[in-house]
């Protein structure tokens, strides 16, 4: 059955339908079993629900109870649209977060370069780097080539290196 024919069987129990199509709908129901087991299953759950719904006590009868809830829209509706915001609210409301997070970043870029010593960092890291040699008898020479991706490091002995220095 489809998702209209449930509605339409929902607005018959109701009876919200029209006198026509409240007779189109009886007709399709003296004709159709589907329809039918799914009015009375409607009809079940109206009257569960119905049976078993709290009755909340106003302090208010209920004339004057609805009156107040009509005259509440009534004002909604009447009342004055706000006007525009003025040009310093509308700037500091939009531009108060992106500036405020600026803001933080200039000083931590400023508290940074004062807390910590950044002169002693070699220029090009990724270049500049260095091979300690545990030995003061081997030497070493690096050679780099980005352009190949290859590094190259020839260990050599320094000890003839360190024979001729003391003669």
């Amino acid at each position: 059955m489809r998702h209209e024919d449930e509605l339409k069987l929902q607005a018959y129990l109701d009876e919200e339908l029209s006198g026509r199509k409240s007779r189109a709908v009886a007709d399709w129901l003296a004709k159709d079993q589907d329809a039918q087991a799914l009015l009375v299953e409607l009809q079940n759950t109206s009257a569960v629900l119905e049976g078993n719904e709290p009755l909340v006590p106003t302090p208010d009868s209920r004339e004057f109870y609805w009156s107040k809830i009509q005259r509440e829209i009534r004002r909604l509706e009447t009342a004055p649209e706000t006007g525009t915001l003025p040009f310093f609210t509308w700037l500091k409301r939009k531009y108060w977060v992106p500036v405020g997070a600026l803001a933080i970043l200039i000083l931590l870029a400023f508290g940074s370069t004062q807390l910590f010593d950044w002169s002693g960092l070699p220029p090009y890291p990724h270049i500049t780097r260095q091979v300690e040699s545990p030995s003061e008898e081997m030497g070493s020479m690096t050679f780099r080539s980005e352009a190949d991706r290859v590094t190259i490091v020839w260990l050599y002995d320094r000890i003839p290196e360190i024979t001729t220095d003391t003669e």
